[in-house]
């Protein structure tokens, strides 16, 4: 495992939302290593959801075949795994030793929460940092509508996130 933080590997972990500029999951990562390797994984979970259809998946293949493209153009690429999330992060920590997680936070139905908690309890387990990044200006656990439409606003108002192209050259994938 390496000494120097910044050269520490580390996961995108992309679920749904695919675009590199505007992404603060992806800055956050870029900003603490320099290595950071992007993932997505094709979940049963997902694609048996309650919210999901064929028209969902062959959007997803599209996104990601879009994704990867962008990043091959700044050198990088994305690993694209199927499969339970714990599983292909087991598999894959077990090629490189990752010390953290950095994703948006998804909001949706409670087999995505529910995952999500599971990959929280993992990394903590396995002593991984799980960063999650409110996206959209939706966060989870904001139940207050008092305060919801203010915390919203100013998320909408807040300048975009520039994408980090001088750092993305420096993702990396495991050799």
């Amino acid at each position: 495992m390496h000494t120097d933080r910044t050269h520490a590997p580390v996961l995108w972990w992309v679920k749904r939302d695919c675009r590199l500029s505007d992404n603060e999951a992806l800055t956050r990562a870029l900003a603490t290593s320099e290595c950071v390797v992007p993932l997505f994984v094709f979940e049963p979970l997902v694609l048996e959801g309650p919210d999901w259809s064929s028209f969902h998946t062959q959007c997803q293949h599209q996104a990601v075949t879009a994704l990867r493209k962008n990043l091959r153009h700044f050198g990088s690429d994305l690993i694209v795994r199927s499969g339970d999330i714990i599983t292909v992060l087991t598999a894959l920590r077990a090629t490189l030793p990752f010390r953290a997680i950095y994703a948006h936070e998804e909001v949706g139905l409670a087999h995505t929460y529910q995952r999500d908690i599971a990959v929280a309890a993992w990394c903590a387990q396995h002593e991984i940092e799980f960063i999650e990044v409110p996206c959209n200006g939706v966060r989870r656990g904001g139940n207050d509508r008092n305060t919801w439409a203010s915390h919203f606003r100013r998320a909408m108002d807040a300048p975009a996130v520039p994408l980090p192209a001088t750092r993305l050259r420096r993702t990396a994938l495991p050799s």
